[in-house]
């Protein structure tokens, strides 16, 4: 079982409120259709950055197929338009 972890901060010019919400219902949209990803939580964080996201997948290909999942390129797009900063660890568990 493999952690995907990411950590970001929004730019300041943006919505923190709103960018978490768009970027909680975008993910929640195609997380069960992953294959090979048991979960994915966003969180709103108070302190260091602004969302913490975590996945688990069954393998580190499972993570790779992810990497490479039509809609989690597209969701990135849209994290990139309000992100400042990432950080990201993966680990097996």
């Amino acid at each position: 079982m493999i952690q995907h972890v990411v950590l970001w901060t929004f730019k300041d010019n943006v919505d923190h409120d709103a960018a978490f919400a768009e970027l909680q219902q975008g993910f929640a949209a195609f997380a069960p259709k992953v294959p090979g990803m048991s979960s994915l939580t966003l969180h709103r964080g108070f302190a260091g950055y602004d969302v913490c996201l975590i996945s688990r997948h069954e393998s580190r290909e499972a993570l790779s197929a992810y990497q490479q999942f039509p809609e989690h390129l597209a969701i990135k797009e849209k994290v990139a338009a309000v992100r400042k900063e990432r950080a990201s660890c993966d680990f097996e568990l």
